[in-house]
């Protein structure tokens, strides 16, 4: 096995809709409504798609 080129073999890349801040403004424009992220539950990282979070392809 080799180690996956997306994660490094962590199995997890950041998350990409709060770029790994685990917090996002979901009020809109000018808005200062931060809350935690919906996709990564607040982690600010996502489970890799490439190796399926085993660090390994």
């Amino acid at each position: 096995m080799a180690t996956c080129r997306e994660c490094h073999g962590k199995g997890s890349v950041q998350c990409p809709d709060c770029k790994g801040k685990g917090k996002k403004d979901y009020g809109g424009f000018l808005s200062t409504d931060y809350r935690e992220c919906k996709l990564c539950n607040g982690s600010g990282k996502k489970k890799c798609g490439v190796c399926n979070g085993k660090g390994t392809i």
